[in-house]
């Protein structure tokens, strides 16, 4: 019996060193994770003893667990092996705190790449109901019923998203999108156009996105007079540019939408508008 109680002692005494270490390891991946020393933090929680990629991290320590995902994101490997490890560990961080926008989004950015649209579909509610407000969380959603073929819930999602960013040029022409693939009346879509220019009347994005009510109706006189005004105003960002050019091409104004493209490509606006002048450029000379 004392040879039992011997080997019991020394048990919980190993076992109790080993915890106290891990503990002691979590704590210095934060100093290490502050200092944005990210091989430190891998080394720290990572185990690599075993081929399950598990981490030596307190089941429930989302905290720990986020830390892992941000330094394994920022220290990539040969063929993206770094997303297949961090993958477990971000879907038990956003599992545990949903509140954790970030890691939402990333977590959905890796389900929409890898066509796992159910799981995707049902993240994306999850984090809706923590962030109601927040409108990339609906673009996410109403982009994932557009990919199954869900245009009507489609349709409620970008609707909402409207409603809360109401100049976001974007979502409106997400709008304006489905209701034409859904032969949806297009009258309510024209009429908070309407009051959207009258409550700015100096804002080229409610200008497009009454343009894209009227072309919505047939109505191409009015929707080439707003879009030449817009143009001819400053634009707010890269969007709004992509937008304006795609609405002049829906008019088959195509000279007028190159000139606008070529305008707009400078300072203060997005780099990636220059390769769209080149693409245009290419395809006329091919």
């Amino acid at each position: 019996m004392l040879l039992i109680g011997s080997f019991a002692s020394l048990y919980l005494f190993m076992r109790g060193r080993d915890e106290s270490a891990a503990q002691q390891q979590v704590v210095d991946s934060i100093t290490a994770y502050e200092d944005e020393n990210y091989e430190r933090v891998i080394e720290l929680l990572e185990d690599t003893t075993t081929n399950t990629n598990t981490l030596r991290v307190t089941a429930g320590d989302s905290a720990a667990m986020w830390r892992y995902v941000v330094a394994r994101r920022e220290v990539e490997m040969r063929n993206n092996e770094h997303f297949a490890r961090l993958f477990p560990a971000l879907r038990q961080v956003v599992a545990l705190d949903p509140g954790n926008l970030e890691a939402g989004m990333m977590l959905l950015e890796l389900l929409m790449g890898l066509d796992r649209n159910t799981e995707a579909l049902d993240t994306v509610t999850r984090l809706i109901t923590a962030h109601p407000d927040e409108i990339d969380l609906l673009r996410f959603r109403y982009a994932l019923h557009m990919r199954v073929n869900q245009e009507s819930e489609a349709l409620k999602d970008a609707l909402a998203a409207a409603e809360n960013e109401p100049l976001d040029v974007r979502t409106q022409m997400d709008v304006a999108t489905l209701l034409q693939q859904l032969n949806g009346d297009p009258e309510p879509f024209h009429q908070r156009a309407v009051e959207l220019l009258e409550t700015h009347p100096d804002d080229p994005r409610a200008e497009v996105i009454l343009a894209r009510a009227w072309i919505l109706k047939g109505h191409i006189f009015e929707a080439q007079q707003l879009l030449e005004s817009a143009s001819n105003r400053d634009a707010p960002d890269e969007d709004f540019v992509r937008v304006l050019v795609d609405s002049l091409d829906r008019l088959n104004r195509f000279e007028d939408s190159y000139a606008y493209l070529r305008r707009s490509v400078g300072p203060g606006l997005d780099n990636t508008l220059a390769y769209e002048v080149y693409f245009r450029d290419f395809e006329a000379e091919n």
